[in-house]
């Protein structure tokens, strides 16, 4: 029998409604947990219980964990969308929100936007385990236009919200405007 390891994960993990068909993407990302952390209780109720997941050697060997810039600054992003932010980022809010005040938050519409939802185009999984928030915009800065129109026609099939017309009409200047703004804050 092969040995297992238990991998503990939060419970009431869900997608965010507003993000519809993404349910498997995000909840390996972990995307969907930042989008609703504004709603999340608190962190004590979490102790209650816990859900195993069992791991053979082979799944540990095959699995990669890989730090992302990108994806810290898009879920910080997604914590601005909340007027009261969760302990413990209320300080640290208040001071993003003086930064945000000197950013093109326009560009930044997949985040703040009406309805958030970053397609994969616009953060992929990192290819190595060492990379800064400008390797990663650099390798967005390099997608095809069709991936970003298809990317975002997915997340959206009955049309784009208007604040995100930008990235079908112009994708390319859509997508240096984003990573410009990611960068600026």
């Amino acid at each position: 029998m092969a040995s297992s390891r238990s991998v503990s994960l939060r419970p009431g993990f869900r997608t965010p409604s507003s993000c519809p068909g993404t349910e498997a993407v995000a909840s390996q990302r972990g995307f969907a947990w930042a989008a609703r952390m504004m709603d999340a209780p608190k962190w004590h109720d979490y102790r209650a219980g816990v859900i195993r997941v069992r791991l053979t050697d082979r799944e540990v060997a095959a699995s990669r964990v890989a730090f992302s810039p990108l994806w810290e600054t898009l879920a910080s992003l997604l914590l601005m969308r909340s007027a009261v932010p969760p302990w413990p980022y209320g300080e640290w809010a208040e001071q993003a929100r003086k930064v945000l005040r000197t950013v093109d938050v326009a560009a930044l519409a997949p985040v703040l936007g009406r309805a958030p939802c970053v397609p994969d185009c616009l953060m992929p999984a990192p290819d190595r385990n060492h990379v800064s928030l400008e390797d990663e915009l650099e390798q967005i800065l390099h997608v095809r236009r069709s991936v970003v129109r298809e990317g975002f026609a997915a997340e959206y099939p009955g049309g784009l919200p208007p604040d995100l017309d930008h990235f079908l009409v112009d994708p390319v200047r859509a997508v240096e405007s984003f990573a410009a703004a990611l960068l600026d804050f």
